[in-house]
């Protein structure tokens, strides 16, 4: 991420979460839906939705998400969306279900929908996937040194990573070079880990060599289709690589990194980072992140977490256990320290659409009266919806609005 000098203590203008004792927040604790046809749900923007007129005030997905976000914009809840840097980290792991996949895309499409219509400063990146567009302007050398690295993480073994590695080493002598092929042999040359361990070990320094040339899209520039095709194309790629489980924890430890930096150099810029994802993290990675975590907010004052946040909108099918280290890790740190908040999102959003406080949940966790806040089954997906359409034998695709579409009094 990048830095721009900025006042600290704005005082905020977003409203405030409702009281939930006054029934804005609905409770359902026996919600059961069929689950089977998730797949089966496609997504589409624009056009005529299913219409439910045999159920009483059952709204279509389109004039549901309509409502939903013109709702949210009303009570005030969007007022620093466009005066706060937006950018979305999409999970591309290629081992996700299908259900789960889908339950990515509808998140993205939805905060997509919110940064656009608001006019926000929105980016939209892949964990393992970089936009490639501009790189004719790149210098040379330096796309020669991204081509190299992209080669060498898709090597499948480590004498394939080590004929890599000897084709390049007529390139004219450059710093980046000389450090793979240092890296490479003091692995080669461990006694104590195995071949494929070794190989391994280099393919997480090359890919955290090859982050520097990662970079995303504007958000407004791939709303819709192209966000689909997109990320179709990113999972194809991870599939390349199968030694990579998934990027998560990397991508996490890399932005917690540049919070760090930007913490220790007193520069900071107001920036919601939302991760959407599907991958568990694993005990170890947990660790290491909690570690991470420790250092990163070691002196946070309040007016800087303001400035800060890292929102992890945790996507979940059929049992929320896989989201339990994202839980752990937004439990971790206290008061000033807590800039890491997990919200659920079971894949029923994709007959139930969004709750009435999703668009506040996902932009509002760096203030502390919505990221304390306890929140009910409907209020970020709306599962008494998905109960209703769940029932039916015909569930019908979701259909979004389109920016046009949504119009704000």
């Amino acid at each position: 991420m990048g830095c721009l000098w900025f006042q600290w203590g704005k005082k905020s203008k977003t409203a405030g979460p409702p009281d939930f004792q006054t029934g804005v927040g609905t409770y359902k604790t026996d919600v059961k839906v069929d689950t089977s046809n998730f797949d089966d749900v496609e997504i589409n923007y624009g056009g005529d939705p299913p219409k439910y007129e045999d159920v009483p005030n059952l709204q279509s997905s389109k004039e549901h998400v309509t409502q939903v976000l013109q709702d949210s914009h009303k009570r005030g809840y969007l007022e620093e969306v466009a005066s706060r840097h937006q950018i979305i980290v999409v999970d591309d792991n290629f081992r996700l279900s299908k259900a789960l996949k889908k339950t990515i895309q509808l998140t993205v499409d939805l905060l997509h929908l919110c940064h656009v219509k608001l006019g926000a400063n929105s980016t939209t990146t892949f964990m393992s996937y970089r936009n490639s567009e501009d790189d004719s302007l790149m210098k040379d050398e330096d796309r020669e040194i991204m081509l190299y690295l992209q080669d060498l993480f898709g090597t499948s073994s480590r004498d394939h990573a080590r004929k890599v590695i000897d084709a390049f080493c007529t390139y004219p002598y450059d710093s980046r070079v000389a450090k793979v092929a240092a890296r490479f042999k003091e692995l080669e040359t461990t006694a104590e880990i195995n071949v494929d361990v070794a190989h391994d070990e280099f393919l997480s320094f090359v890919r955290g060599e090859k982050a520097v040339f990662h970079k995303g899209w504007k958000s407004s520039g791939i709303i819709g289709p192209k966000f689909h095709r997109l990320y179709d194309e990113a999972c194809e790629n991870a599939s390349k690589q199968e030694a990579s489980l998934n990027s998560l924890r990397f991508s996490l430890e890399r932005t917690l990194d540049a919070i760090e930096y930007q913490r220790k150099q007193n520069i900071f810029r107001p920036t919601n980072i939302l991760f959407v994802c599907g991958s568990k993290l694993q005990k170890s990675e947990i660790t290491k992140l909690r570690e991470i975590l420790n250092k990163t907010t070691d002196g946070i004052t309040a007016d800087m977490k303001s400035e800060i946040s890292i929102q992890v909108l945790a996507c979940w099918h059929e049992t929320p256990s896989s989201i339990e280290g994202h839980r752990q890790l937004d439990n971790h740190k206290k008061g000033n320290a807590d800039i890491y908040d997990c919200t659920s999102i079971s894949s029923q959003i994709l007959f139930g659409g969004p709750g009435n406080l999703f668009f506040a949940k996902a932009h509002n966790s760096h203030l502390k009266e919505w990221d304390d806040k306890k929140y009910g089954p409907d209020d970020i997906v709306n599962f008494t919806r998905a109960r209703e359409i769940g029932q039916r034998k015909e569930k019908g695709n979701f259909v979004l609005p389109t920016v046009a579409d949504i119009e704000f009094g």
